[in-house]
């Protein structure tokens, strides 16, 4: 068949295809509004957990996956000294061995002591703050004044066994 600009078909050759309006199409400019709202939610989100993963009571990293138990901050008197404490828990995967290794990263040049049920205390060196790793849950420990390097070993005690810095 030719469809040259002669014949009864020529019309169709020249018309514009009709246009379909649909439900869903009616929707791409509310959808298009919504992508770019949920990415900056989700953005906001991922901001808001970076900016909350350092503890406020001993200012030292939470490891991925903990979140803070619902018990109350405990205060008390450790070797004469001002001491305050706070736990979280990890989910179910939480691995002892991986929070020890991350806390040795991330707390380089911290005093280790580890226990042998494997519970570590990780002190910094001015032994104003320590976290205990002890299984799926996680303590945080904050002294004042600071502990000396006696009053470590002290804390660490309860371990039997002295690791050395991280």
């Amino acid at each position: 068949m030719w469809h040259g600009g002669i014949g009864r078909h020529s019309w169709l050759l020249n018309k514009e295809p009709p246009h379909i309006y649909s439900k869903r199409s009616s929707h791409h400019m509310r959808d298009g509004i919504q992508y770019p709202t949920v990415a900056i939610l989700f953005l906001a989100s991922v901001d808001a957990f970076a900016a909350n993963t350092i503890d406020p009571l001993s200012g030292l990293p939470i490891a991925p996956g903990f979140t803070k138990l619902a018990d109350p901050m405990e205060s008390y008197t450790f070797c004469g000294k001002s001491a305050r404490s706070i736990s979280y828990i990890g989910g179910e995967s939480a691995d002892p061995d991986h929070e020890n290794s991350w806390y040795a990263h991330a707390m380089l040049g911290a005093f280790v002591f580890t226990a042998i049920g494997g519970v570590k205390t990780f002190i910094t060196p001015d032994g104003t703050a320590a976290v205990e790793t002890a299984g799926s849950v996680i303590s945080f420990l904050r002294f004042s004044p600071g502990l000396s390097p006696a009053e470590m070993k002290i804390l660490g005690a309860a371990c039997e066994r002295w690791s050395g810095t991280a």
